[in-house]
């Protein structure tokens, strides 16, 4: 069983997508990123604008896991838990 949500990202950077990863994220979720294209280049890149984005707002809060494939890639993210 996954210990993540996973979160469509659509196949393009989207505001819509971004606020259901930061509001998951700030309800304390562990959050995946997918993206809905054919082509591991378009994967990546839009991988990386998400990733992009969840770091301007949490900084050094948001905790990021890669999973490497052959060719594209994805995130895990999480919060990190305040003391």
């Amino acid at each position: 069983m996954a210990n993540y949500i996973y979160v469509s990202g659509s196949n393009y950077f989207n505001e819509e997508d971004l606020n259901k990863m930061i509001e998951l994220l700030e309800q304390g979720e562990t959050i995946r990123v997918g993206i809905a294209c054919i082509g591991h280049t378009r994967n990546n890149t839009e991988q990386e604008n998400y990733k992009r984005a969840l770091i301007e707002r949490y900084g050094d809060k948001l905790e990021i896991k890669q999973s490497s494939g052959a060719y594209s890639y994805d995130y895990e993210y999480k919060l990190r838990k305040e003391d």
